[in-house]
């Protein structure tokens, strides 16, 4: 892994932390960790996770939820949201 390959990651990671926690779009996750264009930022992230933006944090979403829901989620939702306030 390249250095450059290690901040695109970086990048792609803290977008989708803004947007699960933060409830940001795609577009305002792209420009937030330093994308120009949301389209380039929609490739790399299908690329890296496996599934479009809004996909990929919908069911991360639910499955959020239902470890919540069942209680045994705690740990898991604070290491995802990490410093959020």
């Amino acid at each position: 892994l390249s250095p450059l390959q290690y901040h695109k990651r970086l990048k792609l990671h803290e977008a989708q932390r803004l947007m699960l926690v933060k409830n940001f779009d795609a577009s305002q996750a792209a420009y937030a960790v330093g994308y120009a264009s949301a389209t380039q930022f929609s490739r790399d992230y299908k690329k890296l996770f496996g599934t479009p933006p809004k996909k990929s944090v919908r069911v991360i979403g639910l499955i959020l939820a239902i470890l919540f829901l069942l209680g045994g989620g705690a740990g898991l939702i604070a290491a995802i949201v990490g410093g959020a306030a």
